[in-house]
């Protein structure tokens, strides 16, 4: 925020590498009580994975790290959000 209170604007770069959309259909969430970051592991499965043991594997394709406070606003926009959604 400026000094008049107004938000400033804020221009992202996106980089190259990070312009393609992945796909994740599972998440992992752990905490550390020692540093006070929240990180999510956001995971894609394929159903035809499955090793030759037998067990599916998923690849790993984002893992991002929050302070407690950004992890808090994402937990609101979240809610915010997802509340405007018509459940069906």
């Amino acid at each position: 925020m400026d000094e008049s209170g107004k938000p400033k604007s804020l221009q992202v770069n996106i980089p190259e590498h990070l312009r393609a959309p992945v796909n994740a259909n599972i998440i992992r969430v752990s905490t550390s009580s020692r540093t006070g970051e929240v990180i999510i592991d956001f995971v894609f499965i394929h159903p035809q994975d499955i090793s030759k043991d037998g067990n599916q594997f998923g690849t790993l394709v984002s893992r991002v790290v929050l302070s407690l406070p950004v992890a808090k606003d994402l937990l609101a926009i979240l809610n915010s959000h997802l509340g405007k959604i018509k459940s069906e």
